[in-house]
This record gives structure tokens, sequence and C-alpha cells, in this order.
């Protein structure tokens, strides 16, 4: 075929060697690894969600907000935690 000589794939004429550098196989998923999904809204669909459960939700929805989840529980537990202080006021020179 004279379009693979060029360097033309049969994937939409796309260069072979870019569709060979992009189109990869995926690796498995790795044992334990917690799955990805986003927030149901429709459980709110009669009732406003609250913070507490979209963070709780964001836990599941990808890195970035994964993250933010797990600062969250950081603060709520510094929050808890009676010998840090809570204001400037608190801490001692």
């Amino acid at each position: 075929m004279a379009q693979e000589a060029n360097g033309i794939g049969s994937r939409d004429g796309a260069p072979s060697n870019v569709t060979d550098a992009v189109l990869k196989p995926s690796d498995p998923v790795p044992d334990g690894a917690q799955e990805v999904k986003g927030i149901e809204f429709d459980k709110f669909r009669d009732r406003n969600i609250t913070v507490r459960e979209l963070v709780a939700a964001m836990a599941t929805m990808g890195f970035q907000a994964s993250a933010v989840s797990n600062a969250v529980q950081i603060i709520n537990d510094m929050v808890g935690d009676v010998s840090v202080p809570s204001k400037l006021g608190d801490i001692e020179d």
C-alpha cells in the first residue's frame, strides 16, 4: 500500500509512527486499586448535597479530588486534636 510507505496508517489517516507511539495497550489494574467514580447526584435529587457528602464523594473522583478529600480529613483530625493550637493567641512563645 502506498500510504504505508509514507508512514500513513489505516487509522483515520494518522501517521503509523504516531499511532504506534500513542495507542498502546493498557497495563493491568493493580490489586487493591481504588475504583475512580464520580458523584451520584441522583442520590441528592430531593435535597441539597452537604459539604461533608461532597468531600466524602471526592475521595473516589480521581487524583486531585482525592487529595482534597485527604486534606479535609487531615484538617478535621487537627481540629479534633486539642494539642494543636486553634488560634494565634493559643501559641506560646
